[in-house]
């Protein structure tokens, strides 16, 4: 377990048992695709209105959430998918406004700075 689940592996209170519950790769897969999902359009959509709305239906139409269901969890497949994209739009969308914010500052620190040491060289 530890290749593919180290920060659970970690975790683990006994050497000996597992006693904690390990995620399928497939599961792994399924949420980390809508962030890349996310990722990918948020340039594009982030000065738009409902935005979360907007990615919620792409991750919904793009993702594969079509094995939940063929795996004999066809019950609570809407309530997968449903929740499965809400979480990673309300946890995604702040995170990638925060690093965006952070680079452009961070653009702006640079062009200061050389703003300076133009107007320093010059003297």
């Amino acid at each position: 377990m530890l290749s593919t689940n180290p920060f659970i592996y970690f975790k683990e209170y006994k050497n000996d048992e597992q006693s904690l519950t390990y995620p399928t790769e497939r599961l792994v897969e399924t949420v980390s695709a809508p962030v890349t999902v996310l990722d990918g359009m948020m340039a594009h959509v982030a000065h738009t209105h409902s935005v979360e709305e907007q990615i919620t239906a792409a991750i919904k139409n793009i993702v594969d959430f079509g094995w939940i269901q063929s795996s004999g969890c066809s019950l609570h497949h809407h309530e997968i998918m449903d929740g499965t994209a809400q979480s990673v739009t309300r946890i995604s969308i702040p995170w990638w406004c925060k690093q965006r914010k952070r680079s452009l500052m961070e653009a702006s620190r640079q062009r200061a700075k050389r703003r300076k040491l133009k107007i320093l060289s010059h003297t």
